[in-house]
């Protein structure tokens, strides 16, 4: 049960980050939960199917460090050669590669 000040990761329209919860409006059916956004202090409308909560610092610190690196193997997806039948990576100069 998320609670006012639960420490959580948001995955949302509004982006990725880790916030606390501010407010808690039952009266809404889309928006229950209102999370400030720690790299800015704006707060954010949030659903429970939007978040999950942090009990420790070190998952805190590992949902920061597993967005950092979504982030950049995003930014190489264009680079990297998908196999799709068993959905791995292919190194480079890999037989798919050349053809």
């Amino acid at each position: 049960m998320i609670k006012i000040g639960d420490l959580v990761a948001v995955e949302s329209p509004y982006g990725h980050f880790v916030g606390i919860v501010m407010d808690y409006y039952p009266e809404y059916t889309t928006w229950q939960y209102t999370v400030i956004k720690c790299d800015s202090g704006e707060p954010v409308p949030c659903d429970t199917e939007e978040m999950q909560i942090l009990d420790t610092a070190r998952q805190a610190d590992d949902w920061e460090r597993k967005k950092n690196i979504e982030k950049i193997l995003d930014k190489f997806t264009n680079n990297v050669i998908l196999d799709d039948i068993i959905n791995q990576t292919l190194k480079k100069g890999s037989d798919y590669e050349n053809t």
